[in-house]
Order: structure tokens, then sequence, then C-alpha cells
């Protein structure tokens, strides 16, 4: 649709102004037929005029202006256009946008891949979206008309005319363009598909007395509370919150190494029962001075009533002999004055500060099975995670607190998306490398990549069944990015999906294994969705803002995603994290007025989950309880982004 309008001084402050503008839906194309020198760049259907986060595109701006019913001499335009909706004009020089395009650099994410490669061979007369003469350097070109084309799904060039062989996938899914990367990493997806670019009603403008505003507050922040409370009891998960005292472990003899183990031991013990959600963990400073090292030495009474006043009690005694540390350890119910003990462990290991930590892990996995409700403690799980501080994003892990990060990969190119297997014996990941974008698999046993089939187009996002015999994972070997599943060798490939508009991120219901939940663009901006493991049964799941990066929780009833909903609690058009209900859709939101969060990932005791977070400055891991509370970061060096939990 063109809405063909007179001159008017209001409409564009430039010098000499054309005598017709062409305003149309269609971005990116010259703003008048006889005026060459100008660009527009349409921002349709926005609710905010003025939006507060402009792109740095916008301080090259020479004019803008909205369209709206009834106003003015826009009248007779609107009626043209319908009286319905509000149009936002953005009016370029062609210097101006040449300026602005010499600076912009590509996604980091997709230097030296296919797509990018191509597209510094693209040639920008092939966009139909943006009128400019072959002026830009390929890549720069190709992301600008991309960008462009993205609204009205103007189809690409032949891949010939950019010298690349027919058919290649690297840089076209389906009728759409897609900037260099943007399936390469389901974070490039946000920004094709941002709100602003999305179709909605300008409204009018609204009255409202203060009453009536405080009764609509009031009622939101009730609503708010009440969904919140329906996921507190997501970490304690039926069990009851224990008041526990742990005391410092004794040495048990006079070996010059006992006491750095023995530090070791203790701090990782106390962290590990306070970082476990289910206990009110007592601070040191209320213990008694008599620490006991042995049952012999414990007085109940002492620690069961104030100061302490708890109700179970870890303690018990470290020693190091012939190169080997030896710990015996105890947790005591102190108000059971008859049966008191609860758990009684030894261990022993290599003397090492490694080995101290093991065992400190082990023995509070023992307390938290017991005391919380039977479900195994996640102290000994692991995180695996994108790291770039080798100079390229390589695979890393790390324990469950941060501790003990290491390389898996030394590919020396771009890893992405690493899942971990149920068993714990193989990553699968992406590796864009500079002919293709597809996943590969690392054995943690054999300590090597090992082999896995090229599915074709570009292939991301892999995600494992719950018993390990699949993978799930998104693939634009058919043109538009569609999910399939294969067994874990790459063999039986089975297509799942068949709309139009990109699908991606795909995750198992590790409880059953007979449900996905994944992203797809098939109605305009990403969102969640759920369907059965072969496909069928398909509902959406959220219907407002963009929706990514979806984690389903071990006991299959909830989900974890990254949204912007552009409104509601937090910073507005904040991404953060979330949590819903599967079966009755209902939402919290657990990341408020912290920066951009992304990629969380459940622990296997469903009690924790794990996150990448920019609020420090930096792009980090960061962990919290499920119900949003104690977060607190994991990694400080370099860039660390796209966390996975271990199974167990």
């Amino acid at each position: 649709m063109t809405i063909l309008m007179k001159k008017s001084k209001s409409y564009s402050p430039l010098p000499k102004p054309p005598e017709t503008f062409i305003l149309s839906p269609s971005v990116g194309r010259r703003i008048s037929r006889n005026a060459s020198d100008l660009i527009a760049l349409s921002r349709l259907f926005t609710r905010d005029p003025r939006p507060k986060n402009l792109d740095a595109a916008m301080k090259y701006e020479a004019s803008w202006k909205i369209l709206r019913p009834n106003r003015g001499p826009d009248k007779a335009a609107v009626a043209l256009w319908g009286g319905r909706e509000g149009l936002r004009m953005t009016v370029f020089t062609k210097q101006s946008l040449f300026r602005w395009i010499w600076r912009w650099k590509p996604p980091t994410s997709s230097r030296g891949s296919e797509a990018f490669q191509a597209s510094r061979r693209s040639c920008i007369p092939h966009c139909r979206a943006l009128a400019l003469a072959g002026r830009l350097p390929g890549a720069k070109a190709h992301f600008i008309a991309s960008l462009f084309c993205r609204r009205t799904g103007s189809p690409a060039p032949p891949t010939e005319s950019r010298g690349l062989p027919p058919g290649s996938p690297a840089l076209s899914t389906g009728s759409r363009w897609l900037p260099p990367g943007a399936f390469h990493e389901p974070a490039l997806m946000k920004p094709m598909l941002k709100s602003r670019f999305a179709p909605m009603s300008v409204p009018k403008k609204p009255h409202m007395s203060f009453l009536a505003l405080s009764v609509v507050l009031v009622l939101f922040s009730s609503h708010a509370f009440s969904q919140q409370d329906k996921f507190q009891g997501v970490v304690t998960q039926g069990v009851e919150r224990v008041r526990i005292a742990v005391a410092d472990f004794k040495a048990a003899n006079a070996d010059p190494n006992t006491g750095q183990l023995l530090s070791t031991f203790n701090s990782v013990l106390y962290s590990d029962l306070q970082n476990a959600g289910i206990f009110d963990v007592v601070s040191k400073s209320f213990n008694p001075l008599q620490v006991p090292g042995t049952p012999q030495e414990v007085t109940l009474d002492a620690w069961g009533n104030p100061p302490t006043n708890a109700a179970m009690l870890a303690f018990g005694n470290l020693g190091v002999s012939g190169g080997q540390v030896s710990v015996s350890g105890w947790l005591y119910d102190v108000k059971n004055t008859v049966s008191p003990q609860v758990l009684g462990k030894q261990y022993r290991e290599d003397a090492t500060p490694d080995s101290a930590r093991l065992i400190a892990h082990r023995f509070a996995d023992e307390i938290i099975f017991r005391l919380g409700g039977g479900i195994p403690g996640i102290a000994e799980s692991k995180i695996v995670f994108v790291s770039n501080r080798t100079g390229a994003k390589e695979i890393w892990m790390m324990d469950y607190d941060g501790n003990g990060e290491h390389a898996i990969t030394k590919l020396g190119s771009i890893a992405l998306s690493p899942r971990i297997s149920p068993d714990s014996s193989r990553i699968a990941f992406v590796e864009l490398g500079k002919r293709s974008v597809n996943i590969r698999m690392f054995s943690l046993d054999l300590n090597r990549p090992v082999s896995f089939p090229a599915i074709g187009g570009t292939t991301i996002s892999p995600a494992w069944s719950p018993d390990g015999l699949h993978l799930a994972f998104s693939s634009s070997r058919t043109g538009d990015p569609e999910i399939y599943v294969s067994n874990a060798s790459g063999g039986e490939l089975t297509r799942l999906t068949e709309a139009h508009g990109p699908d991606v991120s795909p995750v198992w219901n590790p409880k059953t294994g007979g449900q996905i939940a994944w992203i797809s663009g098939r109605s305009g901006l990403p969102q969640l969705y759920t369907m059965a493991s072969d496909g069928t049964n398909v509902q959406r799941m959220t219907d407002t803002g963009y929706a990514v990066s979806p984690s389903w929780s071990p006991n299959g009833q909830f989900l974890v995603f990254a949204w912007s909903r552009k409104y509601g609690p937090g910073v507005p058009g904040a991404q953060d994290i979330y949590i819903m209900d599967v079966a009755s859709k209902t939402w919290a939101q657990l990341t408020h007025d912290a920066g951009s969060n992304d990629f969380p990932s459940w622990s296997p005791d469903g009690r924790h989950i794990v996150f990448q977070s920019n609020r420090a400055g930096t792009t980090q891991i960061w962990t919290m309880l499920g119900d949003g509370t104690q977060q607190h970061q994991l990694t400080h060096t370099g860039q660390n982004t796209q966390p996975n939990w271990s199974w167990k």
C-alpha cells in the first residue's frame, strides 16, 4: 500500500523537498520519485512515537513524522490509510546513511562463517528494499539489506550472483533474508524480530483519574504477587526448610597439609549447604565455642538452644596421612536426644585441594538427599558454557559453583550452544566453520571430537532426549529453519515442523520425553511453543513481546525462558528470565532491573537456574534459585555465555 502526499513544511525540513512523498509499509524505499538522494526507512506501527532506546542509526535522522487519525493536515492521508494505524517515516540522506553503515561492525559471532564470507561478496542492487548504488562493502551491504528486507519478506537474490554455489542456504531461509549469523546463535534472532517492527495500533491518549489509576495499580500488584506465589514451592518442592548448623571440621592429626585441606573443605561444605535453597544455615558466629569433631564431643543442648537454635548439626574431622586425606562426617538431629544420628559417612582420597572439594561436595549432597525429600544434590554436577577468554569462542566446563573452569574444545574457530548428554559422556555443540554451520560432537570419555554427519543447510540448537538416544535440532536444509530429530549418531532424520518462519531452540521434556518446547517466528515475533515429540499437538505458550531460549524443569512442570515483554515489572524493554507453569500457562518474572538476561538452564534437582547476564558490564554466567532469589555471579574472566547444566 502506498500513500501519495503533497508537499508540506511540517513533513520535512530538508532543503528542496520533493514534490511528492511516498509513504510505504515496505521499508527502505526511496521517499520520492525525483529525490534520489533521500532514503526512507520506515518504523511502522509503533506505540511509542519517541522510543527511549534509539538505534545508533537514529542519530542521523533528518526528519520523521507520525500520522494519526483525525489530526490536522494528516486527516486526508490517514483516511487513505484507513484511519486505524499510525505510521512513522524515518528519512535519511544517503550521506548520513553511509556514515552509519561504514561505522557498523558485523556481529562477532558471524565472523569467519560462510555466511559472513559470502556476504562480503553480496551485491547491494539485488536487494529490492534498499535503493542504493553498489557503494558499500559486501558484509555491510548484505547486513543492512537483510535488516530492511525482513519486514517485507523480499526474496533473497540468486546465490549465484553473490559468488555462492546454486542453492546455497548460507544466507537465506525460505523467502526471507537473514542477517549474517542470525541463526548461528539464538540470541542473534532477537534484533531481527524486535517489536518495533510489529503491527500495533497507536492508542488514544488515556485520561484516567488518580483514584482510578491507584485502583489499577493495586489490582495489578495483587495479581503480580499472586502469580509469584504460585512458584514459591519450586525450590522447596514440598519439604520444610530446615535450620542447620555447620560446625568447622576439626583436624584429626598434625600433618602440615591438614590446615590447607581443612580450610578448603570447611568453606566448600558451608557454601554447598547455603546454596541448596532448602536450609536456613546458621551463621557461624552463633555456633558454640566448643566445636565437636566426634560424636562423643557433641553437646546437643548447646546447638539446639538459643542463640544457635539449630534443628540439625553437621560436624566431623579431617586428617592427612600417607598422601591420603580421610574425612569422617556426621549429621545429627539435635532435638532428638534418644537417637540423634541421621547420617554418618567416611571418605578417603588423594591429599589434594581438589579432593577436599570433592569430598565436601559429596558430603553436602548426602545431607541434601536426606533432608531434601530424597532429591539428589547438585554439588557434583557440571556446567558447560561458551567462553572467549582464549581469543576464540570455545566450549568450557566448570563445577556448579563456578570453580574448576577448564576448556573442553580447542578448535580455534567459533563454538556455540553446548548441550551435555544425559549420561555426561558427550557434548553436542554448534561450530561455525569456514564453509558450514553444523553440529559437532565431543566425547568426554575419549577427550576428543567424534564424528557427526553434516545435516545440510545451517544446523544449530542441538538438544538431547532424556534417554540420550535422540537429538533434536534446527536445520535450514530445506529452506526455512525447521525442527528435526535424529538418533544420537545423526541418522534416522525426521522433520517435525513445517510452518513458514524460523523454528529454533528445541528442548525435550526431561520427565516424559513426550514433549518438545521450542521457539518459532511463524506468527511474526519469536514466541514459545510446545508440541508432542512427533510434531503433533502444537500449542502456543506466549502471545506478546518476544521469547527465546526455553529450558524445561526436570519434573516437566515448568519452563524457564528469556522474554522481552516491553511492559510490566523491570526496565521497560529489558530482557528477563521468566518461569511458566506449562499446564496453566501462568508465569512469573525471576530477574528484575538487571541488564539483559538470557539462556537459562535448569539444574538437575530442579531448584536452581543458571543463565547469562550483562548486568556487571560484561556478559557472564550467573545462578539463582528457581524462585529468582540468591542470584550470584559464577564467572569473571572474558565473555561467558550460553550455559547448560548437566543432567546429574
